[in-house]
Formats: structure tokens, sequence, C-alpha cells
């Protein structure tokens, strides 16, 4: 009786248990009563991890990976069956990023959830939303796409907007800084179709054209041309024309190379030449229609490249390389017009007048006591100073290295010897002994003249005879003081 109790109550459990799963898999799995498997989808997107599908209600469903809230439903738990998100709104477009979700309702509103950390929401934030969020409010959007981090949309206008990451520029604005928000590129020009790669971008614009930026590692790009691209660019479908053998040498200078123009075969895109120059035969230099290079490095190896130019149909053709160029290094020197001369000298100086050079060039110059050695240094200056007195020199002339020339031969001037000690010295000596002469013969009259007076005055107390004293008579001229002669000065008063 027991055993049959416990198989009993097994059993309701079984049956109880069926009841609750079929429930649970009715309620998962059905759509306003109807079985989830008929439900008639429309569009459908994959993300990382995650997927998002719209119903032929315009109902928005999403399941999958949910980490960042890319589900939308408020929830970072991954999501094993669908679930429906915004009930109520109808949808018209999707799009999935790695992880995050974007969506156009029915008013052609912009709805963005998910991770945010290069601001691939739009929102001007790099926050993430667990649940979606309108963005770019006032737009009318008809086509969404959803890159590795970086969106693309299309308004009612065909104007193209683009935001979020822009590492390699997939932005196309022309810049590498991600934008928070929504901004328009390629202003002008009418768009009809968007797709988003992992890090780069395509456009189709009303005529046709097909354009592409961002990420050009692998040539996602279709330029032809390696190096990522910050704008968009054209498509190329067809290779560029072939270069009908190599760029010749035609004239180099110091800092020049012209070549002759190459031509090309097969040209059916009506494609021009371009060239280039660079100092490594592997890489190209800036491109350019001329054939003239300048500003170029003297004494330099260079490699000129040739190839078709690139149009709106053709592609660049491949280029070909030259032989190396070499460019000119710096002429000889001009040769100065003479030989220096002294123009003046001192015990310890020389001054050599100035010599010209039959070129551009400045002259320079030395001295030095072996004619044919010149000085250590050389100066602008044709004066030389603290020089040895009563020594032989020799002054050296050279035209002066520039940008372009170098040094000139020098040439060396005849024997210059500096004057002897006390040479060229004026004789003050002399004014000297003239001026002690001069002054000894007036003290020898002034003091004559008085003791004459004085012996005058004693004779005539004494009346010893008529000498009054002597006298000394002398003159003047503009040069000098000369006696004359002495004179007695006699006494004709008597008593």
């Amino acid at each position: 009786m027991y055993l049959n109790k416990q198989k009993n109550k097994l059993l309701a459990v079984l049956i109880l248990t069926a009841i609750l799963s079929f429930i649970l898999a009715f309620s998962f799995g059905t759509k306003n009563g109807r079985a989830f498997e008929e439900t008639a989808f429309l569009k459908i997107s994959a993300g990382g991890g995650h997927s998002l599908a719209i119903d032929a209600d315009g109902n928005l469903w999403a399941w999958g990976g949910n980490w960042n809230g890319q589900i939308g439903n408020n929830s970072t738990v991954n999501c094993p069956v669908p679930v429906q998100i915004m009930q109520g709104s109808r949808f018209l477009e999707i799009a999935t990023g790695w992880d995050y979700s974007l969506a156009i309702d029915s008013e052609g509103s912009l709805w963005t959830w998910g991770a945010n950390y290069y601001g691939q929401l739009g929102n001007g934030t790099t926050t993430d939303s667990l649940i979606p969020i309108k963005i770019k409010e006032g737009t009318t959007f008809i086509e969404i796409s959803a890159g590795g981090s970086h969106s693309l949309a299309l308004d009612s206008e065909s104007n193209l907007w683009t935001w979020g990451y822009n590492y390699y520029g997939q932005l196309g604005n022309n810049t590498t800084t991600i934008s928070l928000i929504p901004i328009k590129i390629k202003e002008g020009t009418t768009f009809v179709a968007i797709s988003a790669g992992s890090g780069h971008s395509l456009a189709i614009d009303s005529d046709g054209s097909l354009w592409a930026w961002g990420y050009n590692g692998d040539g996602e790009l279709g330029d032809g041309i390696s190096p990522h691209k910050y704008n968009p660019v054209t498509v190329k479908f067809y290779q560029g024309a072939e270069v009908l053998g190599v760029p010749t040498l035609l004239t180099n200078n110091q800092n020049s190379i012209t070549v002759n123009a190459v031509t090309l075969q097969n040209n059916f895109g009506s494609q021009t030449m371009e060239y280039s120059i660079s100092t490594n035969p592997a890489i190209p230099g800036v491109w350019q229609n001329s054939t003239i290079f300048t500003n170029l490095k003297m004494n330099t190896t260079y490699y000129v490249f040739a190839r078709a130019q690139e149009n709106l149909m053709y592609a660049a053709g491949v280029w070909t390389v030259s032989a190396g160029f070499i460019t000119d290094g710096k002429y000889a020197g001009a040769e100065v017009s003479d030989k220096p001369e002294v123009l003046s000298k001192t015990q310890n100086s020389i001054k050599v007048k100035e010599v010209t050079t039959t070129g551009n060039q400045q002259v320079e110059y030395s001295i030095g006591k072996n004619a044919a050695i010149p000085g250590t240094i050389w100066q602008d200056s044709t004066e030389f100073i603290g020089l040895d007195a009563d020594t032989t020199y020799y002054v050296f002339a050279r035209a002066k290295e520039n940008d372009t020339h170098e040094t000139g031969e020098w040439k060396v001037s005849a024997v210059i010897k500096t004057d002897s000690t006390g040479e060229g010295v004026f004789p003050y000596w002399i004014i000297i002994i003239i001026t002690a002469g001069a002054l000894g013969v007036l003290i020898s009259v002034i003091l004559k003249k008085r003791k004459g007076r004085g012996n005058g005055r004693k004779n005539k107390k004494s009346n010893a005879d008529d000498v009054e004293g002597y006298g000394v008579l002398y003159r003047r001229t503009d040069d000098d003081v000369y006696f004359e002669k002495t004179f007695v000065v006699k006494n004709t008063e008597k008593g």
C-alpha cells in the first residue's frame, strides 16, 4: 500500500512538471497568443554576440549576450531566448555593432543602446545604456549601419551622419578623434546606401559612385593605395595604365633634378602621368605632375618614380623607378683678384688692402710667419693686431666657404715687416732738450741783468768809474729765442 502511494505521488510530480514546462515554453515562445515559431520576420541583424529581429508587425526582438546591455531589456543578464523590446513601438530598421544596438522606429526616430565607451550610442556621453535611448531628435532617419564601434545613418534628405570610434578615420571627417554625437560628413552629396565595417565605412551616392574611408591595411577601401583614409575616397574598378619605361636624367645641380617625361601604354582611361622623388628606391615621396624637383640636398642620391595618376574611373598605375641620380656637391671656391698689399703697419699691427673674388663669395684673411703656411685663424677683417715688433709676416687671402662653394685657393702677400722698437715714435726728447736750453738762457739773462744793476748803483756811490753795468741783447723769432750780444752801460751822469 505504501509503495503504491509513493508511485502515485511521483506520477503526480511528473505530470505537474510537464504542465509547468509547457506553460513556460508557451509563455516565452508565443507572441499575442501565437507560437514564436509561427511569427513572420522581416529583418534581422547579428552583432558580436547578440541578435536583433523585426517581425511583420514591426515588433523588435533581441536575444544573446547582454554584458553591456545590448539586448535593451534593462539588464546585463544574457538572454537565451528572444525577448520583445519597447513593446507598443513599431520599428523599420535595425543594426547591431559588436556590443551595442541601433534601431529606427516607424516615425524615423533613431534609438541606441548597449556599450558606449567610444560614444557609439551618439548621446553625447560614454556611459552604457541598458535600455533604448532616442538621439538626434528632430531628424528623420531612414537607414542605419553599425560597425565595430562606430555608426552610420542616412536621414530623409539623404545626408550622411557618423559617430563613435574614429582611430582609423572611419567617421570620414578628416580626423582621428572620436565623436560622441552624430556629425554630418561630405555635405552636398546625396547618399542612398551605407555600410559600416569593423574599422572602415562604405557609402553609395545618388550617382552610383562608391565611396570608402577608414582602415585600409588590407586594401578594404579599394582605392589601390594602402594608407588609411580620413575622408571618403572613390573606389576604383579599373587598374591604372602601365608606364612605358623609367624616368631618365635630363639635368641636375646642387639642389634640383629634372627628368625626361615618360608615357603610358594602353591608356584607355585617359590617365595623366605623375612623378615622385625619394632617397629610398622602394618608397616614393610626394607625387606631382612636374618632372622638376627642387629644394633637394647636395651630394645626395635620389630616385624618381613615375606612374599613371588615378582619376574617377581608374586607379593609380604601378610605378616604375629610375636609377639613382646624385645631386652636385659644393663647387670649387672662386679665385681672389690679387695678392694682399700693405696699407699701414706699426710695431704690433698690420693692415692690408681689401681684395675681391671672381665670384659672389666673400674674402677672408689670415696672417703667418711662413709664406707657405697660413695662420690657423681666418678672419673677415684686413687688420691684424697683437703682432711682434720687428718681425716678418705674410698675409693670406682666399674666397670664403658658403652654402654652395668651397673655400678658394689663397694668395699670399709679399714680405711685411712690423716696425722695430722706437721706430715710428715721435722724438719728444728733442722738444725737452730745446725747451730746457731756452729756459736756461732766459734765466741766465735775468740774473745777469739784475747783477749789472746792482754793480751800477755801487759804482755810483764810490765814484770808481762811469760804468753802470752790463746788458744782454737778445731777439725773439717765431721759432726760438736767440742770444745776440752783451754790451756795457756807461754812467753819463757826473757828480
